[in-house]
């Protein structure tokens, strides 16, 4: 047991290497992203700001970049199942900083021990229709993107079985490599993209509740500028990757993609 533990610990550095390698410009969105993100939070803490509304900031962006870190990692070392598990959490932890921004006064109903999604995804819906916006068309579109999110926070076969690797061997026996350990460019890149969309909206949301640059001076404009610029070039690579792209590389069969792709032992 202890032999195996340290052989895939190589095996995860090893993976992460070769991932890091195969990244697009996704690579580097994240990296900034999650770098700025970050100094959001180093500010925020940094200010001693210790009332509820902040507290409950910090923390619902805390965890939001550890599971979005986590995601990521887990992605390059191969454990897409894994990495998949993460969305819909990533997902809500946004929208429940939005409805701290527009409803401060949501401090403590969403810091006990049920914390209700509807009542922070309902926060923002009103806080948009009071602004003359299309509150109940937003509302609508995020219920349902969040229905396919909804399969990912459970353990279902659209998270178990979508993309593991598994070794086919010469006499046709399959085995599951777990965990991960077999690096997919194609299947890496359609993780890895969405998460760096995911860590540029969490930074645009971020940059807003922390009130780290004040709306409407030349960093924020900037910083928006920087978010739009990295998300049309990430929309662009998500649309040219085939879906049915196949790749031969070697011995490690990704179901999802049926591409062969390098192994890690």
């Amino acid at each position: 047991m202890t032999d195996w533990y340290r052989r895939q610990r190589q095996r995860d550095a090893a993976a992460r290497s070769k991932s890091e390698a195969a990244l697009g410009p996704e690579g580097a969105a994240f990296r900034e992203a999650t770098s700025l993100l970050a100094s959001c939070l180093d500010t925020a803490f940094a200010t001693g700001a210790d009332d509820l509304v902040t507290r409950r900031k910090t923390e619902f962006a805390s965890h939001a970049l550890n599971i979005l870190w986590s995601a990521w990692d887990e992605a390059l070392c191969g454990r897409f199942d894994a990495s998949d598990a993460h969305s819909r959490s990533i997902s809500e932890s946004r929208e429940f900083l939005l409805a701290l921004y527009v409803r401060p006064a949501l401090a403590e109903q969403l810091g006990r021990s049920q914390r209700d999604i509807d009542t922070a995804r309902n926060a923002i819906r009103d806080a948009i229709a009071d602004h003359g916006g299309p509150g109940k068309e937003f509302h609508a579109r995020v219920t349902q993107a969040h229905k396919a999110l909804q399969p990912l926070a459970h353990v279902t076969h659209e998270v178990t079985g979508g993309v593991l690797a598994v070794i086919r061997a010469e006499n046709g026996a399959v085995g599951v490599l777990r965990p991960g350990g077999g690096v997919s460019t194609l299947s890496l890149r359609l993780q890895a993209i969405p998460l760096a969309l995911d860590s540029l909206q969490l930074l645009g949301v971020a940059i807003a509740v922390f009130d780290v640059v004040p709306v409407g001076e030349e960093l924020w404009n900037r910083a928006l500028e920087r978010i739009g610029a990295w998300t049309q070039v990430l929309a662009a690579e998500l649309r040219g990757l085939a879906p049915d792209c196949r790749v031969s590389i070697g011995r490690i069969h990704l179901a999802r993609a049926g591409e062969e792709v390098d192994g890690v032992w």
